[in-house]
């Protein structure tokens, strides 16, 4: 939040510097043209956010293809993963729910092995 923060106030400081420079009043087209910039720079800043999260989500998504998870893991996974779209880039958590996403997802669900009780072969 904070490095969002730090942005908006860059670009209000940015914004200041052009109205001591400028003639807003009788300039419009410059004026027009800097908050043109100024929303796509935040347009493209929350939009490349999103996109580096839902492509996490795809991923997770993935290593879950082929697997047979019970529906209470399923569940929790699910809401973990609305968790993690709904956090901003730099809340404390994000990385944490990431890695038990990461865990949660990565596990062999439905997958087993025959045991095997013969002493000898142990050997």
């Amino acid at each position: 939040m904070n490095g969002l923060f730090a942005d908006f106030v860059n670009k209000l400081e940015i914004w200041n510097k052009l109205e001591e420079q400028y003639d807003f009043r009788a300039d419009q087209a410059k004026t027009q043209k800097k908050l043109e910039e100024i929303y796509e720079s935040l347009k493209k800043h929350f939009t490349n956010e999103k996109d580096e999260k839902q492509e996490q989500v795809k991923e997770f998504l993935k290593n879950l293809e082929g697997k047979t998870v019970p529906e209470h893991i399923m569940k929790v996974i699910k809401e973990e993963m609305n968790r993690f779209l709904g956090m901003e880039k730099h809340h404390s958590e994000v990385q944490v729910t990431r890695t038990y996403l990461e865990y949660l997802t990565k596990l062999p669900y439905g997958v087993a092995t025959q045991d095997n009780y013969d002493i000898r072969q142990a050997r």
